[in-house]
């Protein structure tokens, strides 16, 4: 973090140097991002391990697992569905503004 920052101070010297607002503004917006990737890894890593049980690739991508108790639970997809909306609702609020 503390090297992007570096990097956009380089950027903007002089009358556009950052001031120390807009540094701990951007320290503010990385770390909510850091956090949200971690909520996304989190959510999907299921989805992932499911995954890695049948790789590689067979010509088998609309298949279902045969293994039932490899598939992800009902909760799995409600945990991966709350994170995908609550990004989706950030990321529509942002835009708009």
């Amino acid at each position: 973090m503390d090297e992007l920052i570096a990097r956009l101070e380089r950027k903007f010297h002089g009358p556009d140097m950052l001031t120390m607002a807009d540094r701990y503004d951007a320290a503010t917006a990385l770390r909510a991002y850091a956090e949200r990737e971690k909520e996304l890894v989190e959510a999907l890593e299921p989805f992932a391990a499911l995954a890695d049980r049948y790789d590689p690739p067979e010509g088998d991508d609309a298949h279902a697992p045969w293994d039932q108790t490899a598939l992800p639970t009902l909760g799995d997809f409600r945990h991966a569905r709350a994170i995908l909306s609550s990004t989706r609702s950030s990321h529509d609020i942002r835009r708009k503004a």
